[in-house]
């Protein structure tokens, strides 16, 4: 079994009270404690965006990216997240996130880098990056009877929830003109909008995807 450093986020041979990397001191009867609460509430996670307060609330695990499950709306739109950035995971009533594979930028926790197919405990209070967008965690315990009647913000990972249609758009890097396409192969030869000397450069731009409502 191992215990993971609240200070590094190193992972330690259990039983341990001293971080083997950073000499911090991990409260493993902290962690006992929280194994024997498991059932009599589940967490729920806030993630709250700096500095525009926009929150997204997530009770289930899921996956955060562009084509993730996760606040799709909001996250569609960002350009530096990768289709498929990073997934947050709910195991033994805590919160974890892992730096997928196909993420293109990094994913950190209070400025530290995730290694790619690596997870975190996320824990209150702390930061984390995804790509260019910085959030601060608020965890919440909530009884089991409340977490199943809640109901939630349309922004909560909900694996029921309907699908929203894909759009693909390419947008100038110049004037930011944007230009919706039939497919993500598709390619703009020029723009309308910029000059002789830029309106070429939109050829070599990929599409994006943003997603609309049925």
């Amino acid at each position: 079994m191992k215990v993971e450093c609240p200070h590094c986020y190193g992972e330690n041979l259990y039983p341990t009270d001293e971080c083997a990397n950073c000499g911090g001191i991990i409260d493993t009867d902290r962690d006992a404690q929280n194994e024997t609460a498991i059932g009599t509430s589940t967490p729920v996670l806030i993630m709250t965006e700096m500095p525009s307060g926009e929150e997204i609330i997530i009770t289930k695990s899921g996956i955060i990216g562009r084509e993730g499950n996760i606040a799709v709306e909001y996250f569609s739109g960002c350009k530096c997240v990768s289709r498929r950035h990073c997934e947050i995971s709910l195991e033994s009533n805590e919160f974890l996130i892992e730096h997928l594979h196909t993420a293109m930028h990094a994913t950190r926790i209070d400025n530290i880098p995730i290694g790619k197919g690596l997870k975190r405990t996320l824990k209150d209070k702390c930061i984390i990056t995804i790509a260019d967008k910085n959030f601060r965690v608020s965890i919440k315990k909530q009884n089991a009877e409340d977490a199943s009647s809640q109901t939630l913000p349309h922004n909560a990972a909900m694996d029921d929830a309907p699908v929203p249609e894909p759009q693909f758009l390419i947008v100038c890097t110049e004037c930011g003109t944007s230009y919706p396409v039939a497919t993500e192969d598709d390619r703009i030869k020029e723009c309308n909008v910029c000059d002789e000397f830029d309106r070429h450069k939109i050829s070599r731009v990929k599409a994006i995807i943003t997603y609309a409502d049925r």
